[in-house]
């Protein structure tokens, strides 16, 4: 009890975005923080859209940072789990980020040729 006492007092003033962030990367704290993020949030009565706005900007940067460290021939991909958003929207994500992946990926490769050349 006294542990949740000192989470909720050291996450009472957190941004709404580092509550959601909290939440949405549950497997990098442990589950007392977690509960304490998400009553937090629930206690301040947010729009829904503005807390999926935030979960889908979450999840934008952690795609472009996982698809940033992808080994092509070493790594299986794996679609992240989301508390607020739908796996549509999950998928979606996943989608738009593999293609920027491989456009800038590709875009890359040009660049090689260019130097090959010379």
């Amino acid at each position: 009890m006294k542990l949740q006492t000192n989470l909720f007092k050291r996450y009472f003033h957190s941004s709404n975005e580092k509550l959601i962030a909290i939440i949405e990367n549950a497997h990098l704290y442990r589950s007392e923080t977690v509960a304490v993020a998400k009553e937090l949030l629930e206690g301040r009565d947010l729009e829904f859209e503005f807390v999926k706005n935030c979960a889908r900007s979450l999840m934008h940067e952690k795609l472009e940072l996982y698809f940033g460290n992808f080994d092509i021939y070493n790594d299986e991909m794996e679609i992240p789990l989301s508390e607020f958003l739908s796996k549509e929207e999950i998928l979606e994500i996943f989608e738009a980020e593999y293609h920027n992946f491989l456009s800038i990926r590709d875009s890359f490769r040009n660049d090689m040729r260019q130097y090959q050349a010379a």
